[in-house]
């Protein structure tokens, strides 16, 4: 969970491209256990989540009233600062990636195969595929909430792994590939995101990345949303941002897409419980 007194960066920029707001409405609240909800997927006709550091190694199956109606328990899986979740046809794609203090040189993802997920919605233990990896470029030294090696966003794209950092130093965002023969995490490009990116969803089909995440300005969360199209194809590489005011307050932690449409999570605040809400593009 992620406690903060940093300000961070205070930039505002207008939104590019066609869509120029997003309207928000409530799903549902999430129950008590899930207050550190980090991480979100929807997969098999529920929405799947995880908790981020001080929770034991759990996914959760989350029904229409957000409650927990099945946990998948990783044996061999520790939670130091789980933050994201991916999936593939086959697999779901655990991060254990958070970094605020600076201190962690080594990272894991845990890989699990859906098949092992019981159909009957049984809590079961299950043994997970442990990805462990490095930055290739990551310095030594890093002061706590100062650096650009915290992580909260996990992606799967053209068969690999990929990961945008939460740059605490300049407000932008790194996007790395992690070379699965080496497990290292190559540098592929840069972008000013005037933000903490937290979580991001690829979408295969329309070769579209959307990404949420928040400000930090005078201890208060100003979340954003942003999307990038034709995200494979540098030259045709286009972003679009939108201020979230609607929902200033919330500390927004993971996005993705379900059955209805495209969904954020938040964690708990001091004055705001976890939740999933819906985001509807105007043009």
């Amino acid at each position: 969970m992620t406690r903060i007194t940093i300000l961070t960066v205070s930039i505002l920029i207008s939104v590019s491209g066609l869509c120029q707001k997003a309207n928000i409405t409530q799903i549902t609240k999430l129950c008590d256990d899930l207050i550190e909800t980090s991480g979100l997927i929807y997969y098999d006709n529920s929405y799947w989540t995880i908790n981020d550091s001080g929770d034991s190694a759990l996914l959760y199956r989350i029904d229409e009233k957000g409650d927990i109606n099945q946990t998948i328990s990783i044996a061999n899986g520790k939670n130091i600062d789980w933050e994201d979740i991916a999936q593939d046809d086959k697999h779901i794609y655990i991060g254990d990636t958070g970094n605020n203090n600076g201190n962690r040189y080594d990272f894991t993802i845990y890989q699990i195969y859906k098949s092992d997920i019981p159909e009957n919605l049984a809590d079961k233990s299950i043994l997970a595929k442990a990805i462990h990896f490095r930055y290739e470029d990551q310095p030594e030294n890093l002061q706590p909430y100062a650096h650009n090696f915290d992580c909260e966003a996990l992606v799967t794209l053209n068969n690999q792994l990929g990961i945008f950092t939460k740059n605490w130093a300049d407000g932008k965002t790194n996007f790395y590939l992690i070379d699965p023969q080496t497990k290292i995490a190559k540098h592929q490009f840069t972008f000013n995101s005037f933000g903490l990116i937290t979580g991001a969803e690829y979408v295969k089909e329309e070769d579209k990345m959307l990404l949420i995440g928040y400000q930090y300005i005078n201890q208060t969360q100003l979340p954003f949303f942003l999307m990038i199209t034709d995200f494979s194809e540098e030259s045709k590489r286009k972003e679009t941002r939108i201020q979230l005011s609607q929902i200033n307050g919330e500390q927004t932690e993971a996005i993705c897409l379900g059955k209805n449409g495209m969904v954020i999570s938040n964690e708990e605040t001091t004055d705001l419980p976890t939740s999933l809400k819906k985001i509807e593009l105007t043009y």
